[in-house]
């Protein structure tokens, strides 16, 4: 049945693939400069995925477009999955030019490049933050104090956005079973990362748990900032199914 009243368009984008229908999910709505936030936010709990995004006319000078992004629960001032998924999606329908553009978000201006297939951008200011207590990352994490790497303190550290990262073994990033109470009491930010670091090949496996519960297959503003002492920003694929309401 179609509903009466005005519509918008919406489109659904696979990130962090180069597959349809094998990546994260993000759903993203045009023409809806005119809702309020509160009408954002009971869209996005209708998709019901991780992340929602408005992209909206800019209102800093300099900047392409804005973007708003929600979750099914609140409004996040930036994320690495909607920021790629909406940039490379606004240059693949004409949107904007490909190439390099500047993406406002509530928090800041981020520089963004995008090419046919994919697209790049870069959060915030990389910052370190306070130490956390590995053990009870580790217990959050469903994990043991022998699963603990110290490699590097665990800690909060963000670029855009605040993780709980805690250094863990190689073996020990698919063995992790989120326990949700011990991530909301302990962990600062969005989520907690167990991150495991290759330091030869300066690269690092990880996943993340929101304290609000459950898991992100994958996340560009914690996976950004995973290694110790080192963040380039956020690289993807995304590919693209399209439905219109």
């Amino acid at each position: 049945m179609r509903l009466s009243g005005p519509t918008l368009r919406y489109d659904v984008v696979g990130v962090f693939t180069d597959r349809a229908f094998a990546g994260n999910p993000l759903a993203v709505v045009h023409g809806a400069q005119d809702l309020a936030g509160e009408q954002m936010l009971a869209i996005a709990r209708e998709f019901n995925l991780s992340e929602t995004a408005f992209p909206l006319p800019p209102t800093s000078a300099g900047a392409h477009y804005r973007v708003r992004i929600f979750t099914p629960l609140t409004e996040l001032p930036f994320a690495g999955l909607p920021g790629i998924g909406t940039a490379w999606l606004l240059a693949a329908t004409g949107r904007i030019a490909p190439g390099d553009a500047v993406q406002q978000s509530d928090g800041g201006l981020h520089a963004v490049h995008t090419e046919e297939h994919s697209a790049t951008l870069i959060g915030g200011e990389p910052l370190v933050g306070q130490h956390l207590d590995a053990p009870a990352l580790a217990i959050a994490c469903g994990l043991v104090l022998s699963d603990v790497d110290t490699v590097a303190s665990a800690g909060v550290a963000g670029a855009g956005m605040d993780f709980s990262f805690l250094p863990v073994r190689a073996d020990s990033v698919a063995r992790a079973v989120p326990k949700p109470a011990e991530i909301t009491e302990n962990a600062v930010g969005r989520g907690v990362v167990p991150v495991a670091f290759d330091a030869e090949r300066r690269t690092t496996r990880t996943r993340m748990f929101r304290a609000s519960g459950g898991e992100d297959p994958a996340t560009g503003a914690a996976h950004s900032h995973s290694v110790p002492g080192w963040w380039t920003g956020v690289s993807c694929q995304a590919t693209a199914s399209r439905s219109t309401t």
